[in-house]
């Protein structure tokens, strides 16, 4: 008797074999079609795949998640962007470990060697600047050991920024930039699309520089997130602590 794709999940939950025609499962990997949409990593958690393909893969990576809701501790299972996890560990997300999950963002830990120590990743999404309504997830690695999903957010605020702060000093956020206003005065000049470094795609409308330092003004705009207004006063940019960012979209943020 054919399997429901419910069912088809729910047997990968627990590690059985099981196919409903499109929807196939060996126990550890769940694929739809020829996509993997659901893995299951050494120590026996799971990673859900949040790339976006076609209506019916998204229904079936539906049936996974509630699987793994009604299945599952919640902290036995993630998800995260496969295309952006494989970039940040070069395909190797066999030895991958959850450490916390909140709400449903997600630290995980990539075990080192004898030449690489232990990587924190954290996988979540920006619902504060992003442009869309649904946006796609993002994946980070952290430049120190954290315990919690909370305490990896901590880190990735910038000293500058905890100064500014304490101080009482307005600060914006567009993305993985904070932007600290100042008193510094500048004459426009009438230049667009400044990148913020050279590996970034976040651009501001007006920009000069003090002793190496960059000052923005306008807006600062990027293709994944809220075009942010700065208006006519200057403002340092300054990147969070991550080490390198990863968009589920495809490219390095």
């Amino acid at each position: 008797m054919t399997k429901s794709n419910g069912t088809v999940a729910q047997c990968f939950v627990a590690g059985r074999v099981a196919s409903s025609g499109h929807l196939h499962t060996d126990g550890r990997n769940l694929d739809s079609y020829s996509t993997a949409i659901a893995y299951r990593i050494e120590n026996g958690q799971i990673l859900l795949n949040s790339d976006r393909f076609s209506m019916s893969t998204s229904r079936h990576q539906s049936e996974a998640w509630y699987a793994c809701h009604w299945g599952l501790n919640p902290h036995d299972y993630a998800t995260v962007s496969f295309s952006a996890l494989r970039r940040a560990t070069y395909g190797r997300i066999h030895n991958i470990q959850i450490l916390d999950v909140y709400p449903d963002d997600a630290l995980l830990k990539v075990p080192g060697d004898a030449t690489v120590g232990d990587r924190y990743l954290l996988s979540g999404v920006d619902r504060v600047t992003s442009t869309v309504r649904n946006p796609q997830r993002f994946l980070c690695e952290l430049y120190r050991p954290c315990t919690s999903v909370a305490d990896a957010y901590n880190s990735l605020v910038p000293f500058a920024i905890r100064i500014a702060q304490v101080n009482e000093i307005e600060v914006q956020r567009q993305g993985d930039w904070y932007f600290i206003a100042t008193e510094h005065h500048f004459r426009r000049r009438s230049r667009y699309s400044q990148h913020l470094s050279t590996t970034s795609r976040h651009y501001a409308r007006y920009s000069d520089s003090v002793a190496d330092v960059m000052y923005v003004s306008g807006t600062v705009r990027h293709p994944e997130h809220r075009m942010l207004r700065l208006g006519n006063r200057w403002w340092r940019p300054v990147k969070n602590t991550a080490i390198a960012s990863w968009s589920g979209g495809g490219g390095a943020d």
